[in-house]
This record gives C-alpha cells, sequence and structure tokens, in this order.
C-alpha cells in the first residue's frame, strides 16, 4: 500500500531485479560522465514512468481530442452547482491529469468558443489554488462556464432582479417588469438554474 508523506505525492515500495537496477545505475553514471546531467534512481523511475504512461495512453485511444474534451465536460458538470461556472482549479485537481494536457484541452474548448473564462476574485484563493487555475498572455484566469451557462446566467442577470424570494430591494430601470407583469424571482426550480 503507498504510503502518504507529502500532499500531492505517495510512496510506494517496489521491488526490482538486480540486472534492471545495474542497467540503470550504469545509465545514470553514463549520463553524468558523458552529459553532466546528474540524477537519482527515484527521478529516473518518475520519468520513466511518466512517459510510458504517455505512451499507452495514446496507444489505447486515452488522449483522443473529443475524448478528453467529454471527460472535461463530465468533470465540469459533476463540480457545477450555480450558474456563474466552475473554478479551475477544481476541475484540474478532480481530471489529475498533467499539466500540459491540462492547459492544451482548455486552450482548444476556449479557441472553439466553447468555454467563456473568467478572471474572478484573486483574493479568495489561496496561492496554490491561483497556481493551479489557468494562465495566458500574464492573465490567470480563476473560472470557467461552458458559453451556453454564462451567455444563459448573463442575460437573466441583466433583464431581471436577482435576489432570494422576500428581498425588499427595488428594481433597477432595465430590470423593471412589464405593465401587468410580476417582477421574475430565480429559484432552483428554474429550468436555466438546473445543470
Amino acid at each position: 500500500m503507498p504510503s502518504k508523506e507529502h500532499d500531492g505525492s505517495s510512496v510506494v515500495s517496489l521491488r526490482l531485479p538486480d540486472p534492471l537496477l545495474d542497467r540503470l545505475d550504469r545509465y545514470l553514471d553514463w549520463m553524468e560522465t558523458h552529459r553532466r546531467q546528474k540524477s537519482s534512481r527515484n527521478h529516473a523511475m518518475r520519468q520513466a514512468l511518466s512517459e510510458w504512461l504517455e505512451a499507452q495512453e495514446a496507444q489505447v485511444g486515452m488522449t483522443d481530442p473529443d475524448l478528453l474534451q467529454r471527460h472535461f465536460r463530465d468533470a465540469y458538470h459533476s463540480l457545477r452547482s450555480g450558474p456563474d461556472g466552475v473554478l479551475i482549479h477544481q476541475i484540474r485537481h478532480l481530471l489529475n491529469w498533467p499539466a500540459d494536457r491540462f492547459d492544451a484541452v482548455l486552450e482548444q474548448l476556449r479557441a472553439e468558443c466553447h468555454v467563456a473564462l473568467d478572471v474572478g476574485d484573486p483574493s479568495r484563493l489561496s496561492d496554490d489554488q491561483r497556481r493551479h487555475s489557468y494562465a495566458v498572455n500574464g492573465q490567470v484566469y480563476l473560472r470557467i462556464g461552458f458559453s451556453k451557462h454564462i451567455l444563459a446566467y448573463r442575460f437573466f442577470k441583466a433583464h431581471f432582479a436577482w435576489r432570494s424570494p422576500g428581498a425588499r430591494t427595488r428594481n433597477t430601470p432595465h430590470e423593471r417588469p412589464l405593465v401587468g407583469q410580476k417582477p421574475l424571482r430565480l429559484t432552483r426550480k428554474n429550468p436555466l438554474s438546473a445543470p
């Protein structure tokens, strides 16, 4: 069983045959002597396992763009609880993909106009959460929403009173209901607020 010593990593006890370890040591010695690249057994095995998994996942189709986008959407919908999208670091944590793969899928969705990104309020997140959000061209985005959800949310927020039942606030001029109509109050039963 893996033992947890640090967040985000585990110690795994692994028995390897002596000939394989001898090959690994010879390789590390050669890299240090001829390439001036010093490494360790643990680092070399982590790198080898990562590269092997990348190759295997590509071979069986796990890195197909359409499949990755579908997994991304599923993760988004499983976390979405309101009309204003999902924090990016939560999706990243749930999917647990390599950073390059996550960023590539997110950038593809953004380029195809499937999602809208929001800078949000960075002060509400920890440094680690901001670091695991999404940065592009010097701008850090904290929240993501699929376009149809964001457009519906912005439309209703701009045209109707957005308040809890019983709140005594006046409608602004652009939020006033038509003559003979009552103000629309969105509740959980409203179909546009459902996942």
